[in-house]
């Protein structure tokens, strides 16, 4: 919980002004609450682990949001954006305006991604 303080604390260094904006340190609190009670064996909670995470999750997130490193991040998803607008009219162009382009190009990547990624977890 003192670690949930601290980042607290950061926040209000960092100028919220609103209590919505803490409103996920209070999830994220009643998330490792929850889980520490769903636990059948809370003495083997490595804590550190657990706050070493928390506390690179939360500067990664300030550093997308927060600093000019942000907007890097915009422009480069602007551009995917646009590079993936093209794909969506080459799909109009080869299969015609129907559910067969957008479940090739929204719905078909995110099943390779998946098949992929299990096939690669499945030999470590």
């Amino acid at each position: 919980m003192t670690l949930l303080l601290v980042h607290a604390l950061v926040l209000a260094v960092l100028g919220v002004r609103t209590i919505s904006s803490c409103l996920p340190v209070a999830f994220l609190a009643l998330m490792v609450s929850g889980c520490t009670a769903a636990s059948t064996s809370r003495a083997d909670i490595n804590w550190a682990t657990v706050g070493i995470s928390l506390g690179m999750q939360f500067w990664l997130g300030v550093l997308l949001t927060r600093t000019p490193f942000s907007q890097v991040i915009c422009y480069a998803s602007c551009r995917i954006s646009h590079l993936i607008g093209y794909a969506g009219a080459g799909a109009v162009f080869v299969f015609g305006e129907g559910a067969l382009a957008v479940f090739a190009f929204h719905v078909l990547p995110i099943i390779v991604f998946f098949a992929t990624l299990s096939s690669i977890l499945l030999y470590l």
